[in-house]
């Protein structure tokens, strides 16, 4: 009954500032803002399992489609879109996010739509302070081989399928004497712009299915606190999720029931003069996994610090993550360091390495009882066996 209520609530609050900001005389109307990033890299692996050439080279980013106004009030409202700039996504991904926009200093800030929540926008750690492409937090997952059972995403309560971008509500507060509290809710994270909610079939007559557990009445909170300490600027952020979670939609009943969504994450961010230095602890528990195992999900740690001078910054950081799988713990250990080098206004280029080991129980890579739509931890195949080495990457990006 209460997530009900909630949901009327966050819902009133949109409709009411919107009627606010028709009632009003627009003091602009709204116009179009288009910005980027493009990058091209070369990936330079060595890796003991290696199923694959050393060196490739990659080319993504994405656009961003912005076209918002302001009211008489100083209520900004406006629409975003995300449009993905890598051939290698699929049709449905080429518009990453897409959603309405409204708020102000008093009112705090709205959005309705396919994007990010609470747990995304509201949490800072080390993943925020690294350089190039992310370090760990970047694409080495489409660089090497990862070990079965393994897992190094530094997000929590979602699956990694997109399912973060799933339509929904989301209210930031004003920020008051350095605090501000968040609040997303997500009727059902397999949902993102039209998909059908309802049983359907394909074009050849096949029910449509699900291709990963997915959740209900996934609630996201945040709080945050930031504050000028002498020299120093302090960040600290908590953020949570809870949800019901289900097997993959239209999956043939198999007496399976999954864990409920139960994660959390803390993390921090000191700026010092030209240092900045980030930390963060998550922990998914056993969200999505199986009752019938003694599986639980990714958590783990993150620390970085990064220096800048003049048109250079430095940066380097590690991460370690475990989660419980058969006969024992699956874990990843990474340190990453990253040279950013700003040519030009909106021109860089940047080089990172990123040192990784992966490891799980040879009972665990072998297994052969993985239902592959639902446990998406463990879908790597058993040639994926305990895989060390290193990742080079040299690039450019354009800012637009």
């Amino acid at each position: 009954m209460h997530k009900k209520l909630l949901t009327v609530l966050i819902t009133t609050g949109v409709s009411l500032g919107a009627l606010q900001a028709m009632a009003e005389d627009a003091a602009s109307g709204p116009s179009l803002k288009i910005t980027g990033i493009l990058r091209s890299l070369a990936v330079g692996t060595t890796q003991k399992v290696r199923t694959s050439k050393g060196v490739q080279f990659n080319t993504y980013g994405n656009m961003t489609l912005n076209a918002g106004g302001v009211a008489n009030n100083g209520l900004t409202y406006g629409a975003l879109a995300v449009l993905e700039l890598d051939r290698a996504k699929s049709e449905k991904d080429r518009i990453s996010e897409s959603y309405i926009y409204l708020g102000s200093d008093a009112i705090g800030n709205f959005q309705f739509g396919d994007t990010n929540g609470v747990s995304s926008l509201m949490m800072y750690d080390a993943t925020d302070v690294m350089g190039g492409t992310g370090g760990f937090d970047g694409n080495l997952e489409k660089q090497v081989n990862v070990t079965r059972g393994v897992d190094f995403g530094q997000s929590i309560g979602y699956v990694n399928n997109g399912s973060s971008r799933s339509t929904k509500i989301t209210y930031m507060s004003p920020e008051v004497s350095g605090w501000q509290t968040g609040l997303s809710y997500t009727p059902d994270t397999s949902q993102y712009g039209r998909v059908p909610n309802t049983n359907a079939l394909d074009s050849s007559g096949n029910r449509i299915t699900g291709n990963a557990p997915y959740a209900v009445n996934h609630v996201e909170g945040g709080l945050s606190f930031t504050e000028d300490v002498g020299a120093y600027t302090v960040g600290v952020y908590v953020v949570g999720a809870l949800g019901k979670a289900h097997m993959p939609r239209g999956l043939t009943s198999t007496g399976e029931y999954l864990n409920p969504v139960k994660a959390w994450q803390f993390g921090t961010l000191v700026d010092y003069q030209n240092y900045q230095f980030g930390a963060g602890y998550f922990n998914n528990g056993k969200s999505y996994m199986r009752r019938s195992t003694n599986f639980t999900n990714t958590h783990g740690f993150n620390l970085a610090m990064s220096y800048g001078m003049g048109p250079v910054s430095l940066a380097l950081g590690y991460t370690g993550t475990e989660r419980t799988v058969t006969a024992g713990k699956a874990k990843a250990d990474i340190s990453s360091f990253t040279v950013d080098y700003s040519v030009a206004d909106g021109l860089a280029v940047y080089g990172e390495a990123s040192y990784f080991k992966f490891r799980a129980p040879d009972a665990h890579i072998a297994g052969t009882n993985f239902v592959p739509s639902t446990d998406y931890l463990d879908r790597q195949p058993s040639a994926n066996k305990d895989n060390s080495g290193t990742a080079f990457v040299l690039g450019t990006r354009i800012n637009f």
